[in-house]
């Protein structure tokens, strides 16, 4: 079983990294004081709506994604989330988790008669939503 469940998370890891690194390239920004006003440039394409931003947050160079109206609250934490899961952020928890895994070498000396360790049970935990989860590696 620990195995299974190494292989599952160190490739449900690397598909998240892969996901990231393929991403608009950071640093991702999100900033409700901005404002934007009609015109022909950028702003056209932004105006009135929420958005986390890509590039230097003092000079956006276009946006990632648009999410909702400006004002609207769901809107606003929708856009605070994604700027938070910039990327880098994202390649730079990935490969923590992937050294995590590594340290574990192919599982031996982290099981028991219940199988995996503690620890690789919690890091493969944080995943459970995702498709090929098993019930039986949730944490005891």
């Amino acid at each position: 079983m620990t195995y299974d469940l190494l292989s599952w998370l160190r490739a449900t890891i690397e598909g998240d990294n892969a996901t990231a690194e393929a991403a608009t390239p950071g640093p991702w920004s999100y900033d409700p004081t901005r404002e934007w006003y009609d015109g022909d440039d950028f702003v056209t394409m932004t105006n009135g709506q929420e958005f986390v931003g890509f590039g230097d947050p003092s000079a956006f160079r276009g946006a990632v994604c648009i999410t909702g109206d400006a004002g609207h609250a769901p809107s606003m934490r929708d856009a605070v989330h994604i700027a938070r899961h910039d990327p880098r952020d994202v390649t730079a928890r990935c490969a923590a988790e992937l050294r995590l895994i590594a340290a574990h070498g192919d599982g031996d000396g982290h099981t028991d008669d219940d199988g995996p360790c503690d620890t690789l049970r919690l890091l493969a935990y944080g995943y459970r939503h995702r498709p090929g989860w098993q019930p039986e590696w949730a944490p005891r």
